[in-house]
């Protein structure tokens, strides 16, 4: 485990000029570079193109029985993973921008039988320009974004704990970075965004624990929902940019 001392962008008077002005917004097309971009299907780069989305569809929620305590000890920073289902289950993925780091705000409902579970993340950049995925409570996990001509992959590189440091005389904030091992929970995490044509694309995620091995699998089919739903929630947050949209 490792540890470093922060100073994030919002920092007024930081001195990298990495941390200066407004946190850089999150593009996947830079990020991942123009090349490696053009390659993928257009519909996954039109899904990808904006913090502005909303998906609808079913997918098996599988995990070993280590991977139901790593969901449990989960909720311990906000319930990031839906529990185990021997059913399949209908989801709903809202994406919205979220200003406060320019990049994506993701929210999913999990509809079982007798209850909704909601599990809410942010996507966005790190001072460095890295990916990053705040999963709750300070709890990050770094990601490399990769492609292949048919898919978008989001790889877990690392997770760190972020605690903001009470700073006396109205210097600069500061936090304290706890890098976990690689041997810490829940593990590597691969998601992949699959196109499959027609609107639709196939979702995968798997964790895979350095010592359990695979723990977790989800795996479903989505497609976009109707887009004058998506068009409703933007001008209600932006009424010039919705009518610019249509």
């Amino acid at each position: 485990m490792s540890i470093s001392v922060h100073w994030p962008s919002s920092a007024p008077a930081a001195c990298d000029p990495r941390e200066r002005g407004a946190r850089r917004p999150l593009e996947y097309a830079r990020l991942l570079g123009a090349d490696a971009w053009r390659r993928l299907p257009a519909d996954v780069r039109a899904r990808f193109a904006s913090h502005e989305a909303c998906w609808t569809g079913e997918l098996t929620l599988e995990a070993s029985e280590s991977g139901r305590w790593v969901v449990r000890l989960l909720r311990l920073v906000g319930a990031p993973l839906p529990p185990a289902s021997a059913d399949r289950v209908h989801a709903t993925v809202r994406i919205e921008p979220d200003p406060a780091t320019g990049g994506g705000r993701w929210t999913r409902r999990y509809r079982f039988p007798r209850r909704t579970v909601e599990a809410r993340s942010v996507k966005c950049l790190d001072p460095n320009g890295k990916l990053v995925e705040r999963l709750g409570i300070g709890l990050y996990m770094q990601l490399d974004l990769r492609a292949d001509h048919e898919a978008l992959h989001f790889v877990s590189t690392g997770y760190y704990v972020e605690i903001p440091l009470a700073w006396p005389w109205g210097l600069r904030r500061r936090s304290l970075r706890l890098h976990l091992p690689s041997w810490w929970l829940p593990g590597e995490t691969h998601v992949v965004h699959r196109d499959l044509g027609h609107g639709w694309f196939r979702f995968t995620m798997t964790i895979r624990h350095k010592l359990l091995g695979e723990i977790l699998r989800h795996d479903g089919v989505f497609r976009r929902e109707e887009a004058d739903d998506v068009l409703r929630a933007a001008a209600a947050r932006d009424p010039d940019h919705a009518r610019g949209v249509r």
